[in-house]
């Protein structure tokens, strides 16, 4: 082999060496990115409706999850283990909290709580079927309460019962598509 064939294998052997370190490099950075950061969501079904649609593409905020915790009202991202699956609800029960709803009236502690996120002009085509009630639920120590917004037509805590919190696993959804429902949502 002479010293030209040497020096075209070497640096074959360099550019695929290359290669395979920028290809690992970017997809650890990806990889980061997607599960400590902002993770991609679509969403599936009505039950957010009007706030979030079905078909809408956005990115979930991971890190304020982990950094500044949940609060009463966020949108919430919940993993169901069992299904391998994402719920994307609104918050409405923490650790320790009494909640029913009575009369259409959200109860939380025996305090009502105006749900301003909830789209009046929707609601009222439902009447009072749309909010139901709710029979008091105490929250244990790592529980929490959440609800769709569309009430008529959201599988929720309602049905699957009080979330862990090791369950939630982001706040918060940005809508990036389609492009008339671009902006956050939380």
């Amino acid at each position: 082999m002479g010293r030209m064939d040497r020096k075209k294998e070497k640096t074959l052997r360099s550019e695929i060496v290359d290669t395979l370190v920028t290809f690992g490099s970017t997809f650890l950075v990806v990889w980061l990115i997607v599960t400590y950061l902002f993770t991609p969501v679509r969403v599936l079904g009505q039950s957010m409706y009007p706030g979030l649609k079905d078909g809408d593409f956005g990115f979930t905020n991971t890190i304020a999850r982990n950094t500044a915790g949940v609060q009463r009202g966020d949108i919430v991202i919940i993993y169901l283990d069992d299904q391998n699956t994402y719920l994307i609800k609104r918050l409405i029960g923490l650790p320790g909290d009494t909640v029913e709803m009575e009369d259409c009236v959200l109860y939380v502690n025996g305090e009502a709580v105006a749900e301003d996120y909830l789209d009046p002009e929707y609601t009222a085509q439902f009447g009072d079927a749309f909010f139901g009630d709710i029979e008091e639920v105490q929250l244990g120590e790592n529980e929490y309460y959440v609800l769709g917004d569309n009430r008529i037509n959201s599988r929720d805590s309602r049905y699957y019962g009080p979330f862990s919190g090791e369950q939630i696993r982001a706040k918060s959804v940005f809508i990036v598509f389609p492009p008339a429902d671009f902006g956050l949502k939380k």
